[in-house]
C-alpha cells in the first residue's frame, strides 16, 4: 500500500539518494510505490510518483539530496523521470537542486541540470547557483555557467551585478574563496572590481582577509581602488587592517612592496585608523600575530613612524594594552623591545598595560612588564 511510505522508509530513501547507492535506491522506491496494478512494473510512473512524494521536513527531494551528495549516477537516474517542476523544486530555504549541485562542486550535474531546463536565476536568500559555485571556489562549475550563458546569449554583465542578501557579488565571493581562476574569469567578463556590499566591503577586503595576493593583483589590473580614504568598509577597515587581523603576513609583505598600494600609514594619518581608532598594529597585537607585529614594527622604524607603536584607540588602548589583555606574551615582548610606552593608561578604567595583564590573569605578560617598571 502507498501508506507504507513511513518516516523511516522516507528517511532511508533520501539517505540512499544522497549517498549514491543507486541500485539500493531503486529497490527501496519499488518496495514502497509498486503497490497497485496500475503502477506495477511501470518504472517511469513509479519514479515520477516517488519524486513528488519523498520529501523531507526541510523540503528536500531525492534530487536535492543526490545533487547535495554530488552523485551523478543517482541524479541522472532521477532526472530521466523528473518533470520541470521536480528539476526546479525549491526546498524551504528556497534552494533548488541546481543550488545544491553548484555548492557541492559537481560540474557534470550543473551541466545536466542546465541542459534539462533548471532555472539559473533562482535565488536562495539572494544567492544564485553561480554565487554558490564562486563562494565554494568551484571553478569547473563556474565554467559550466559561463559556457551556458555564452551559448544562450545571456548577458554576463547583468548576472555579475546580481547581489546576495549581504549585498555581495559573485566577484566578492570568489575573492573570499581565494579562487584566482574564478576571479580572472569574472573580471574578463566585466565584473566590477570596485563593487561594495551592504557593509561597504569590496573585493580587495576579501583578498586581504584570505591573504590572496594574486587575486588582489588581478583586481588592481582591472581598476580596483585601494585608496585608504575610499577602500574602507563600514567599520573603517582598510586592506591593511584586514590582513593584520587575519594573520596574513605574506600578503602584508606583498602590499608593502607594491607601488600601486599606499604604504603602511603612521599615527599622524587618520587613514591609518578605523572607526574605533585602531591601527593595523592594534589588530595584529589583539590577535597574537607576533610575526606581523614584528614586521610592522620594522616597517614603521624604517619609515620613521615608530611613534605609531603607542597610538591609542577610542578606549585609550595601545597595541601593548591589547596584547596584555589577551595574554600574547610574544607580542608583548616585541612591543616592549621596540620601545612601547608601558606607562600609558587607558581612557576606560585608567589601566596601564601591567594592570591589564594582571586584571585579566595573564601573569607571563605581567612578568615581562615588571622587568621594565
Amino acid at each position: 500500500m502507498e501508506g507504507s511510505l513511513t518516516k523511516k522508509r522516507k528517511k532511508r530513501i533520501l539517505s540512499l539518494a544522497q549517498s549514491g547507492q543507486v541500485n539500493a535506491l531503486k529497490r527501496a522506491i519499488f518496495e514502497v510505490f509498486d503497490y497497485s496494478s496500475s503502477l506495477e512494473g511501470n518504472h517511469g510512473e513509479i519514479e515520477k510518483l516517488a519524486l513528488k512524494r519523498v520529501v523531507d521536513n526541510g523540503g528536500d527531494t531525492m534530487l536535492h539530496r543526490a545533487c547535495k551528495g554530488c552523485n551523478v549516477e543517482t541524479a541522472s537516474y532521477l532526472l530521466k523521470h523528473a518533470s520541470q517542476e521536480d528539476i526546479n523544486a525549491a526546498n524551504k530555504l528556497y534552494k533548488t537542486p541546481l543550488h545544491e549541485a553548484s555548492a557541492s562542486g559537481c560540474c557534470r550535474l550543473v551541466r545536466e541540470l542546465l541542459r534539462k531546463g533548471a532555472t539559473w536565476s533562482t535565488k536562495h536568500n539572494g544567492w544564485t547557483p553561480l554565487m554558490y559555485a564562486c563562494e565554494k571556489g568551484h571553478f569547473t562549475c563556474v565554467s559550466e555557467f559561463v559556457d551556458f550563458f555564452k551559448n544562450h546569449d545571456v548577458p554576463m554583465h547583468k548576472i555579475l551585478l546580481e547581489r546576495n542578501k549581504e549585498g555581495s557579488t559573485a566577484l566578492y565571493l570568489a575573492c573570499r574563496s581565494k579562487s584566482t581562476e574564478i576571479v580572472r574569469v569574472l573580471l574578463d567578463y566585466g565584473a566590477d572590481a570596485n563593487s561594495s556590499n551592504t557593509n561597504m566591503r569590496k573585493p580587495v577586503h576579501a583578498c586581504a582577509m584570505q591573504g590572496c595576493a594574486e587575486a588582489l593583483d588581478l583586481l588592481l589590473a582591472a581598476g580596483a581602488s585601494v585608496d585608504l580614504n575610499l577602500a574602507r568598509d563600514s567599520s573603517g577597515s582598510t586592506i591593511w587592517h584586514e590582513a593584520a587581523m587575519h594573520g596574513q603576513l605574506m600578503f602584508i609583505k606583498h602590499i608593502q612592496q607594491n607601488d600601486l598600494i599606499p604604504r603602511l600609514p603612521g599615527s599622524r594619518q587618520d587613514v591609518g585608523r578605523d572607526r574605533g581608532g585602531r591601527h593595523p598594529l592594534h589588530y595584529a597585537a589583539l590577535n597574537g600575530h607576533y610575526e606581523i607585529v614584528d614586521y610592522l614594527i620594522t616597517v614603521l622604524q624604517s619609515e620613521e613612524k615608530i611613534d605609531t607603536i603607542d597610538v591609542v584607540d577610542v578606549d585609550g588602548a595601545t597595541a601593548l594594552h591589547l596584547a596584555c589583555i589577551h595574554g600574547h606574551t610574544k607580542v608583548v615582548q616585541s612591543l616592549v623591545s621596540a620601545g612601547a610606552n608601558a606607562s600609558l593608561r587607558t581612557a576606560v578604567g585608567s589601566n596601564t598595560p601591567l594592570e591589564c595583564a594582571l586584571k585579566w590573569g595573564n601573569g607571563e605578560c605581567g612578568k615581562i612588564l615588571s622587568l621594565i617598571n
